[in-house]
């Protein structure tokens, strides 16, 4: 699953086979939408660390279980 919310990065994605959800990934409204709840684990991989951060801890409080994991991404 994809989250993302520039229509490019989702058409790509969608075009290479994932699920995606439009939407900002620190959103807890658009983290049910993609069913965080059920989830395993969570990439993040945003350019900026803090960020990164926000959608992990975000994340953690709806499924204390997942496994998170965070690279920086920068273009």
């Amino acid at each position: 699953m994809v989250i993302d919310n520039r229509e490019e990065a989702l058409q790509i994605a969608e075009e290479r086979g994932f699920l995606t959800v439009p939407g900002n990934a620190g959103s807890d409204v658009t983290l049910l939408a993609a069913g965080i709840e059920r989830a395993k684990g969570l990439v993040t991989c945003c350019s900026d660390d803090g960020t990164n951060l926000l959608i992990a801890l975000a994340a953690r409080e709806l499924n204390p279980n997942i496994y998170n994991f965070s690279r920086n991404f920068s273009h």
